[in-house]
């Protein structure tokens, strides 16, 4: 999904819609870093309720939430930041998996 796009889960009446990437400091591709660094990714969960929840790259345990009876997890965030190339708010694109506990 790309900053801003809204999409409904096929099969629910869930949708999501992925708002925004902030604090993205994911070790550089070309740089040699001690960790692995972090992005949080913010995203809205509409389905009767609306919440908005922010989702992390760096720690697994922050890349999943439960939003009434979905379990909205955050797989991946492209592209990855190179050191000499910062990534754009807009050339993100987060890949969710929604599924049900």
């Amino acid at each position: 999904m790309a900053p801003g796009e809204l999409v409904r889960v096929d099969g629910t009446e869930l949708r999501l819609r992925f708002l925004e990437v902030t604090g993205d400091s994911r070790c550089p591709v070309d740089a040699f870093c001690i960790q692995g660094g972090d992005a949080l990714v913010h995203v809205q969960a509409i389905d009767g309720t609306t919440a908005r929840y922010e989702l992390h790259t760096g720690d697994s345990s922050r890349a999943t939430v439960t939003h009434g009876s979905y379990r909205i997890e955050l797989a991946e965030l492209q592209p990855y930041p190179f050191s000499s190339r910062p990534v754009q708010s807009g050339d993100y694109r987060a890949t969710f998996v929604v599924s049900r506990p």
